[in-house]
């Protein structure tokens, strides 16, 4: 056990079910190391808000990954995750909150509107049934996009990745700097 307590590396990935002295103690055991936050978003919007409050904030200055299932946006509506800087963030990695689900909505305009997000980033990955809402990225700024297919279809990454870098893009941008 002392071994364990003494290696910082050990204690990098903090999850949505830790309490505030959980997450305390993960922080003060991890000294100075870059943190992986995973996140489960329940429908209750006031859950969602007391989870951001007590894993999210507290990480985010040291928080280079954040994995998210779940509703996005109603994390981001925490107003403390919105004053917060995050200098080391590099990926931010979606899934939708039900994995049998075709298509999901879990992702929309209010899901990218943190600073954190909006300032460039490495990576963003998307589970492909979150295509319909894809519409909503057009205000990150990151440097690789992945997609990942539904198990049974590959069709959807193809129609992501034409629709990130062909013409339909650009008309959908210029449609919606009319709006």
């Amino acid at each position: 056990h002392e071994v364990a307590s003494s290696a910082p590396a050990l204690w990098t990935t903090i999850t949505s079910r830790h309490s505030v002295v959980g997450v305390q103690r993960w922080l003060a055991r991890s000294q100075d190391q870059s943190l992986r936050v995973i996140i489960g978003i329940p429908k209750n919007p006031a859950l969602s808000l007391r989870i951001a409050e007590r894993v999210l904030v507290p990480s985010m200055p040291r928080m280079q990954a954040l994995f998210v299932r779940g509703k996005v946006a109603s994390i981001m509506a925490c107003p403390d995750v919105r004053q917060q800087a995050s200098p080391r963030f590099e990926l931010l990695y979606i899934e939708p909150t039900s994995p049998h689900d075709r298509y999901s909505r879990d992702i929309d305009d209010a899901s990218f509107t943190a600073p954190f997000v909006r300032a460039p980033f490495r990576r963003l990955h998307l589970s492909s049934q979150l295509w319909p809402a894809a519409w909503a990225l057009q205000s990150v700024d990151v440097r690789d996009f992945e997609v990942s297919p539904n198990s049974d279809d590959f069709s959807d990454e193809v129609l992501v990745t034409s629709w990130l870098n062909g013409p339909l893009r650009q008309g959908f941008q210029a449609w919606r700097n009319l709006t």
